[in-house]
């Protein structure tokens, strides 16, 4: 875009600008058309198409001079085509004079920070829509799962009112697409809803399985509940299992701690078999979470995959007198992280061509978020519309920043990134 504003003020024998530089001219123009947009308005994108930036336009005042040096006309938001964005106004004065500017990259939780429940949260399409109209990168990182990281990105893109794409979209169970082929090859338990399946599927899991389909194989495996179940699609009698993997949360606590327990006590993986005495864990065992927590529309925060983990753990170990050896993913656990970096580096390069300078994350679980984003170094802020709700700060788990809604946490960042005015409150 620089090439061709040059291009045409060299084309119209202009040399210097007296009257407004032509740096302030477009960032002029930018903020008028932003803080001019209406809630049924389009925010343009920062492009040659949008700027409307004609020299030989007679409102605009532009002297010539005998200096033919033009500098600093590198603006802040990237000249990338965006999608349509509608926007309710958003009261920021944001700093258009930078030159060549790196970008802060961000990283939200969902649940507790953008929605509560079926709920979004007032603040959300206003922060998200700045953002994506400032071309800032941004991704998603939540402990929740059940489903693709495509479909996921299309439900949040319906939700929060801006195209949102699936490499921004991390699960707790993104990082199982990092196991190795060989345990990808075997049989495998898969605890969650039904449509975890699918999504171990799209993963490269060959032989996925749920326990209600291991139920309709020999239903005295659980001989409890009336319930629907699936028909089995493996022979189990002559399968062995790889590993035993926890996608999402269980709505199904018993039979699913009851056959993992079986799988994992077995011998060689084989169903229906048990070490006497136990000596070792059969297979590996990958949890996609360990919170104990989660914020929805309850007034009370509900149990998460950490307390499903509790429960497990204490049986196992009350059956065999050995605790199990659990591979986890999930906040706040490094291996996610290093995932969600290298995610965000290739979208914000690949999708927005641009640099990130520093990396913050929003969430509103001190014990996994904060303390997720504290150990790996990145900036940690806190807002208190989830499970952290009031004080100054927790007690046990610190955040570097707190703050009172997703919406403030964004107007610190661009502050602290001087993508505001000096006195912009």
């Amino acid at each position: 875009m620089n090439s061709m504003i040059l291009n045409s003020c060299k084309n119209n024998g202009i040399k210097l600008i007296n009257t407004l530089t032509l740096e302030s001219c477009i960032n002029k123009l930018l903020i008028n058309q932003f803080h001019n947009a209406k809630s049924n308005k389009e925010i343009p994108s920062a492009t040659p198409n949008t700027l409307n930036l004609n020299v030989n336009n007679p409102n605009l005042k532009i002297e010539n001079s005998n200096d033919s040096d033009i500098k600093n006309i590198d603006i802040l938001i990237n000249p990338q085509q965006q999608a349509n964005i509608q926007t309710p106004q958003v009261d920021l004065k944001l700093n258009l004079n930078v030159t060549k500017h790196k970008k802060p990259g961000i990283i939200f939780d969902i649940d507790g920070v953008l929605v509560k429940g079926k709920n979004v949260l007032p603040e959300t399409l206003k922060t998200l829509k700045l953002l994506n109209t400032l071309h800032i990168p941004y991704m998603f990182l939540t402990n929740g799962g059940g489903k693709t990281e495509k479909k996921k990105a299309q439900e949040l893109s319906q939700r929060f009112q801006v195209p949102i794409r699936e490499e921004q979209v991390v699960l707790g169970h993104s990082p199982m697409r990092t196991i190795s082929d060989e345990i990808k090859n075997k049989l495998v338990l898969v605890i969650g809803p039904d449509s975890c399946k699918e999504v171990a599927k799209s993963y490269g899991f060959k032989k996925p399985i749920l326990s209600k389909e291991i139920i309709s194989w020999r239903p005295s495996i659980w001989p409890f509940e009336d319930q629907q179940l699936l028909d089995c699609p493996y022979d189990l009698d002559n399968e062995q299992f790889g590993a035993v993997l926890m996608f999402n949360d269980s709505n199904t606590w018993g039979q699913d701690i009851q056959i993992a327990c079986d799988i994992l006590r077995s011998q060689n993986g084989k169903l229906g078999t048990q070490q006497i005495p136990y000596e070792k864990q059969a297979v590996p065992c990958y949890f996609a979470a360990a919170d104990l927590l989660w914020s929805n529309d309850f007034p009370l925060s509900r149990f998460g995959q950490g307390a499903f983990k509790m429960a497990f753990t204490k049986l196992f170990k009350e059956l065999t007198e050995k605790d199990i050896d659990i591979i986890q993913f999930g906040k706040p656990e490094k291996k996610t992280y290093d995932f969600t970096k290298e995610l965000l580096e290739k979208f914000s390069k690949n999708c927005l061509n641009e640099e990130i300078s520093n990396i913050y994350a929003v969430g509103d679980n001190p014990s996994v978020d904060v303390l997720g984003a504290n150990n790996y170094g990145w900036h940690s802020i806190l807002v208190r519309t989830g499970v952290f709700k009031t004080g100054e700060n927790d007690k046990n788990y610190p955040a570097k920043t707190v703050v009172n809604n997703v919406l403030d946490s964004v107007k610190f960042i661009l502050s602290q990134e001087n993508l505001l005015n000096e006195n912009e409150n």
